[in-house]
């Protein structure tokens, strides 16, 4: 059982991982690794501490930091990482996520 675990946990973050720059749903992930949604969130969490779209989340802002501290303007960012609802939206999730403004990374 462990190993399924282990098994499906590596392929939902292939999964993710592959999709990145896409805003991918868990139906979507679900086509692909061919179990139920409910499971793949309560195998992903089990293994990761994090659900599938925390996770998703997670890689973005960081990618979104990557991308600041190289200089990319934040509503380039913005644009590019295509997960908030606006650029205030972006900006807030980076602040919890992050503890800190863009304004700071950026320097």
């Amino acid at each position: 059982m462990k190993m399924k675990i282990i098994k499906y946990s590596k392929k939902i973050k292939e999964v993710i991982d592959t999709n990145i720059n896409e805003n991918i749903t868990l139906l979507e992930i679900e086509k692909e690794v061919k179990i139920n949604q409910f499971k793949i969130i309560r195998l992903f969490k089990n293994k990761t501490h994090l659900t599938p779209h925390a996770y998703l989340m997670n890689t973005k802002i960081n990618k979104a930091k990557d991308l600041i501290k190289k200089g990319v303007a934040i509503s380039d960012v913005y644009f590019f990482i295509r997960i908030f609802f606006d650029q205030s939206h972006f900006i807030r999730n980076f602040k919890k996520n992050c503890c800190c403004y863009t304004k700071t990374i950026s320097r």
